[in-house]
């Protein structure tokens, strides 16, 4: 176990240095690169389609759309970065006995915690701009992150196993994460929806976590209920799923590199 943990260590250094360490330009980029996207999407659905909604009246539609959109970034990012993760490390699963699954492990969480910076920096920006949020919500706000973290490492995991068996994963992932982005109430309010679509709604793990840190960060909002362990159990359960799928192929992997 301590072993593992030591070239957990190993890889999560190496997917930092060569993501994003590798040059100035590149941290910056990871960093800059959702900011100019968030200002684009403000600008166009803020000030020319002039989306108005409540619930975005107090911190604006750009502090409204920052709020939902990093934890989705967070996410989508990680699962699109984990389908290469053992393909790309092909040679070393030919070549070594280590387990398979810190390619994955470390895929994600060097995605996700630079994600989380940016989340941090878009959040001092808001601050900066006087938005008025609920600071005091910053730990439930980690607490719904950290669910994110639990459904992209387990949901990576079983695209990364199935990329190894089937090429059009790499293709196919992007088009239904794009179909699940616009399904979650990130450019919207779920205020704006059918009354009918809204219990469909419930179905989106993604869509619970956004209005859920929207709720807190905009309200002040948050007692724990029923919903909240049952969306913690199923995270892990998505968790534990991925990583029981995961290993039951990595049996094969090398038959397929």
């Amino acid at each position: 176990m301590r072993q593992n943990w030591s070239l957990f260590i190993i890889f999560l250094r190496r997917e930092f240095t060569e993501q994003y360490l590798g040059s100035i330009t590149s941290i910056g980029w990871a960093l800059i690169a959702p900011l100019v996207m968030l200002a684009i999407y403000g600008y166009v659905f803020g000030e020319i389609f002039k989306v108005r909604f409540p619930e975005a009246d107090a911190v604006g539609f750009l502090g409204y759309l920052a709020l939902g959109m990093w934890p989705w970034i967070a996410f989508s990012e990680s699962i699109s970065r984990a389908i290469k993760a053992v393909k790309g490390n092909a040679a070393l699963v030919h070549k070594t006995a280590l387990p398979h699954e810190i390619f994955v492990y470390s895929t994600v969480l060097a995605t996700f915690l630079t994600h989380l910076a940016g989340y941090a920096v878009v959040l001092l920006v808001l601050a900066l701009m006087g938005k008025p949020l609920v600071w005091i919500m910053l730990p439930v706000v980690l607490y719904y992150m950290l669910l994110v973290l639990l459904l992209a490492v387990g949901l990576g995991m079983i695209v990364a196993a199935l990329d190894v068996f089937l090429n059009d994963i790499e293709h196919g992932i992007p088009l239904l994460l794009t179909m699940w982005f616009f399904t979650t109430p990130i450019l919207y309010s779920p205020s704006l929806l059918p009354v009918e679509v809204l219990p469909y709604l419930d179905l989106n793990p993604m869509a619970y976590i956004v209005v859920s840190i929207r709720q807190a960060m905009l309200e002040g909002h948050w007692v724990p209920s029923g919903i909240d362990v049952v969306a913690l159990i199923a995270s892990v359960a998505v968790l534990i799923f991925g990583r029981w799928f995961f290993n039951r192929c990595s049996t094969r992997f090398e038959d397929f590199l």
